[in-house]
């Protein structure tokens, strides 16, 4: 975080007390170079000018990326898109027909609010003998089954068919009102199906204020097959 030094303008890095920028006399910040931060430590920034660039470096992990602050939406966003989760693992859930959790992504107070989001999805199942039963997204604060559905598929693996995959795009309108934008057909989301109204708004939880989950549960028409799930990335678009 940025440091102010008694009688001095110069704003200096708090782990490493290099000379980072410059505060005029109304307050506001210049940086000489784009200044580091977690995500958390960039959202509590205040005094922003315009354009204002960072480096976020928990986004995405290992690898850090650039957000601009934007005056008009009074928040921070990607220059590009970046992907705040991934998992490479494979993911096998339970022979059950229930509905079962396989994967409840942390989304930390701030990440998506004002955000288009992007989420790519890799489902399969263990064997040959039962169909998959209603793939859904969820969205809330407990990151199980009990949290609201923002999208669902039924009936997107037949039995005899083992893999396909899911490319969700939403847009957070408010901080607690969700737009669901559609995904690819080629690749089994139809995001908005009959009856459903163009933008039509699903209530979640605040996430400019909360920290919630996104969350992939699915039932199976039987009990033999177990779910899994392979390659899942959640994105943030500019």
């Amino acid at each position: 975080m940025p440091q102010l030094k008694p009688g001095s303008p110069f704003l200096y890095d708090d782990v490493t007390g290099d000379v980072i920028g410059l505060r005029d006399a109304d307050g506001g910040d210049t940086f000489f170079a784009a200044p580091r931060y977690t995500f958390a430590q960039m959202k509590a920034l205040t005094g922003m000018a315009d354009g204002q660039l960072v480096t976020v470096t928990n986004y995405p992990a290992g690898k850090g990326s650039t957000w601009r602050y934007s005056a008009t939406f009074g928040d921070w966003f990607p220059v590009g898109p970046c992907k705040v989760y991934e998992n490479t693992a494979l993911i096998t859930g339970l022979a059950q027909a229930a509905d079962q959790l396989l994967l409840a992504i942390p989304v930390e107070a701030g990440l998506i609010a004002n955000k288009v989001f992007r989420l790519l999805v890799s489902f399969g199942k263990s064997g040959t003998t039962d169909a998959s039963g209603t793939f859904s997204l969820r969205m809330g604060t407990a990151g199980t089954t009990a949290d609201g559905q923002v999208a669902s598929a039924s009936g997107s693996l037949a039995a005899g068919n083992r893999t396909t995959s899911f490319d969700f795009w939403n847009r957070m309108a408010s901080p607690t009102s969700l737009n669901k934008l559609g995904s690819t057909p080629s690749v089994g989301f139809t995001n908005g199906s009959s009856g459903t109204v163009l933008n039509a708004a699903t209530v979640v939880p605040n996430v400019a204020t909360q920290a919630t989950y996104i969350s992939l549960t699915t039932t199976m028409g039987g009990a033999t097959d177990t779910p899994q799930l392979g390659y899942v990335a959640l994105e943030i678009q500019p």
